[in-house]
């Protein structure tokens, strides 16, 4: 879903490029093109990516860039009339704004997980995973609000504001394919995180095919909707992440006490709590969850199609969905696991000789 939404933003930009410079709109074009570059770039994985060109190149275009874009706001745009401007509203409460906004970040969390596992020492790779995603997600987040207002748009027609809005500039044309190289990246890594993703599911499939075969849903995705269905997908997606990861920090932190053997975690038939290797109370509580947030979010596409959602009372969809079903999920799974398991018995077994990791 990630990887469609960047391969429909570099496609849009692409697509005003080429029609003001070759007099070719070629969108599905353009959408076929960068979904093909993310899928190669995934095959070729994160060692090669993100060492040879990310961290040499690619950071710091995406931060030049960004820092242009934040200047050009503040020279160009009367901050303070922009500032005072009233909102228009659209959502039926702050905290249901809350939902979407924090279901972008939360998605991206498993892919964090694949990056820093790389990283030499744990301490300084939490250190500077959270920093640098409260810094970025805190900076892109206040851009786009004040853009969206300064060029007196909505974020269905964000995209195609910002692209005329540069190509007038002198070097427009070159701030254009910047922007288009910093979305690159971000299409290569939600196609390879969903590729490992699936591998947990099929070890034995090789990563690289299942890179090509994710690249290639992407593609059809991106043909077939629209951007402004994203907020159906920001709710659903961060009904499932939040649950989930409310479930993993009560697993880790309090039930097996920040331990993990990675061995262990491949070898959990017959474990206690576990039914053909799968969590029983863990999915349980996440499907538990998952309702929980949908009733208080209340979700557009679930309430067209499940009636029930509707039924919330008032006063729970006010708090949103995201801190009731963390809390929720959190809590009930660390009871459930004392009552039936005790602390650390729903993975632990003898150590193996090489360790664990902590």
């Amino acid at each position: 879903g990630w990887a469609a939404l960047e391969v429909i933003i570099m496609s849009q930009a692409a697509k005003a490029l080429s029609n003001e410079y070759l007099g070719f709109t070629g969108y599905y074009f353009w959408l076929i093109v960068f979904g093909a570059l993310g899928t190669l770039m995934a095959v070729g994985g994160p060692i090669l990516v993100v060492r040879q060109v990310l961290q040499k190149f690619g950071v710091w275009i995406v931060i030049l860039a960004s820092a242009w874009l934040t200047f050009h706001l503040f020279d160009a745009y009367d901050m303070g009339e922009i500032w005072r401007k009233q909102g228009e509203g659209g959502f039926p409460n702050f905290w249901q704004g809350v939902d979407v906004v924090v279901a972008l970040p939360i998605s991206w969390l498993p892919l964090v997980c694949d990056y820093s596992r790389f990283a030499k020492r744990a301490g300084p790779a939490a250190v500077g995973t959270y920093v640098g995603y409260a810094l970025a997600n805190m900076w892109f987040f206040m851009l786009g609000v004040f853009y969206v207002q300064a060029l007196h748009t909505d974020p269905g027609s964000f995209v195609t504001a910002l692209v005329e809005m540069l190509l007038p500039m002198a070097l427009g044309w070159l701030a254009l394919i910047v922007l288009l190289f910093g979305e690159s990246d971000e299409a290569f890594a939600n196609i390879y995180s969903a590729a490992v993703s699936v591998q947990n599911l099929l070890p034995r499939v090789s990563q690289r095919l299942l890179a090509i075969v994710v690249g290639a849903v992407v593609i059809a995705v991106a043909i077939s909707i629209d951007l402004v269905q994203y907020e159906n997908f920001l709710f659903l997606i961060g009904g499932i992440f939040v649950p989930v990861f409310g479930v993993f920090l009560a697993d880790y932190f309090v039930l097996q006490q920040r331990h993990y053997d990675v061995a262990q975690l491949y070898e959990l038939e017959g474990a206690p709590g576990h039914t053909a290797g799968v969590g029983v109370l863990a999915i349980v509580v996440w499907a538990c969850g998952f309702l929980l947030y949908a009733c208080c979010a209340q979700p557009p596409w679930l309430l067209d199609n499940l009636d029930f959602i509707s039924w919330t009372p008032t006063w729970a969809t006010h708090i949103g969905g995201t801190i009731p079903g963390l809390v929720f999920s959190f809590g009930a799974y660390t009871i459930g696991g004392f009552l039936l398991f005790g602390r650390g018995e729903m993975t632990r077994r003898p150590a193996p000789a090489a360790g664990g990791l902590e």
